[in-house]
């Protein structure tokens, strides 16, 4: 499954609002 840079994006701003990336260093 390819992603999309805009896909990506809009998965990795969904998880920061769930709290899933709290350590992302």
């Amino acid at each position: 499954m390819a992603l999309t840079r805009d896909q990506i994006a809009m998965r990795v701003a969904q998880e920061f609002q769930d709290g899933n990336y709290v350590n992302l260093g």
